[in-house]
């Protein structure tokens, strides 16, 4: 670790041995290290009972020599964000955070890191929160971006009108590894509230046991699109003018997961399907595969709702469905590779429906309902014309065959 010349420390993984005497002198306390570690900027330390505080535990009295350093950390969180930087690390140690100062922390739209030194188990945010005296544990207000991460942390007993555990308005920042648990807002978003476009992106959390008073009692989005996670929310309620749990309405939700691809969008599973650098066959073999993997051959679903026959909307098949046959299986292929800038048509060989990708200045067959295209002599995935030519010279060449088996 070396000090700077503004007396900060900047630590790198070789120095970290250092910080082995950080929670009590002699004693083997150094589980954390590793996630103290900032890969570039500063590091700020928190710690609420440090053994040079003359009042450990409480906010109002402080080390008169704390700067943030390893053996004077701040006593507040907010004291920390306040001295850090864009690109710091500010590291929480573990204990209980309380009062000014760790409560209605404020990122003030930096892009840093503000995580708990021993996950969410070891450090929590606890607001003493009440109608009369209302306050929430994070806020995010300042256009904060994915580069503002909360990383590790319990928040509870906040209580505000939005967002009583993080309020994310017009910002997206990264919320990480953290439990949102008993929460209240007066009117939506007892855990997590996002609004004003917000986006936050939320990963391995557990939202439960907030509340709110007319919607989102886990999280509310209005005009926003967060984007959450393997994230767990459970045992939240919604209580409308105090009647008990109140219908919940909810509108533009994508559940997500990291082990299926996105395809809640035209545009969404375009980005899972397509890798920069691609050729133009590369693609189109690539939409092939993805719709063959997200549908099984079967008769249709039949909407009644409009005036054609079959359901061809291949968000709705991909995600509410799950199956259809030939034609508008070859219509998926084709809308998907308008969406990729390939020229592309469906055409009709016999009573099926195939799908044709322009490109290498030829059209090339790929059938995502019989699960299969093929190669000419030189390569070249062929065309549908090609394959019936090639059908058709076969049956020319044996026609004792033809006649012997009834092959039209």
């Amino acid at each position: 670790m070396t000090r700077r010349s503004d007396g900060r420390c900047s630590s790198r993984l070789t120095d970290l041995p250092v910080l082995a005497w950080l929670k009590c002198a002699g004693l083997a306390c150094a589980t954390f290290i590793l996630a103290a570690a900032a890969a570039d900027g500063s590091t700020w330390f928190v710690d609420n009972d440090s053994i040079h505080d003359p009042g450990p535990n409480d906010p109002a009295v402080s080390d008169p020599a704390e700067d943030g350093s390893p053996d004077h950390p701040f006593d507040s969180i907010q004291k920390a964000i306040d001295a850090a930087s864009d690109g710091d690390t500010v590291v929480v140690l573990p204990g209980i955070y309380w009062g000014p100062g760790n409560r209605d922390v404020d990122l003030l739209g930096k892009a840093l890191v503000v995580r708990s030194a021993e996950g969410p188990r070891e450090c929590v945010v606890r607001v003493d929160a009440s109608a009369a005296q209302p306050a929430r544990g994070f806020a995010c207000d300042s256009g904060e971006g994915r580069a503002t991460v909360i990383d590790g942390f319990t928040i509870t007993g906040g209580y505000a009108d939005y967002g009583g555990g993080i309020a994310c308005d017009g910002s997206s920042p990264s919320i990480l590894n953290c439990v949102v648990r008993g929460n209240t807002a007066a009117v939506s978003g007892g855990g997590i509230s996002c609004s004003n476009g917000a986006a936050p992106l939320t990963r391995n959390c557990v939202i439960e046991g907030n509340a709110a008073g007319f919607a989102g009692g886990g999280i509310a989005s209005v005009e926003s699109a967060p984007d959450v996670r393997n994230v767990t929310v459970w045992g939240n309620v919604v209580d409308s003018a105090g009647v008990g749990e109140a219908p919940v309405r909810a509108h533009n939700v994508k559940v997500l997961s990291d082990s299926v691809e996105d395809v809640s969008t035209l545009e969404a599973f375009l980005a899972e399907a397509l890798e920069p650098g691609m050729t133009d066959e590369e693609k189109a073999i690539a939409i092939w595969r993805l719709v063959v993997a997200f549908r099984h051959q079967d008769s249709p679903p039949r909407e009644y709702m409009h005036s054609h026959l079959y359901t061809t909307d291949t968000v709705k098949i991909f995600n509410a469905y799950g199956y259809t046959f030939c034609g508008p299986t070859a219509v998926m292929v084709v809308e998907l590779a308008h969406a990729a800038g390939l020229p592309a048509r469906y055409v009709s060989v016999y009573s099926h429906v195939v799908s044709e990708v322009f490109f290498g200045g030829s059209w090339h067959m790929l059938d995502a309902s019989m699960i299969c295209y093929f190669r000419g002599p030189a390569g070249e995935i062929a065309s549908a014309l090609e394959l019936i030519d090639a059908v058709q010279a076969w049956k020319d060449d044996h026609p004792e065959l033809v006649q012997a088996t009834g092959f039209p």
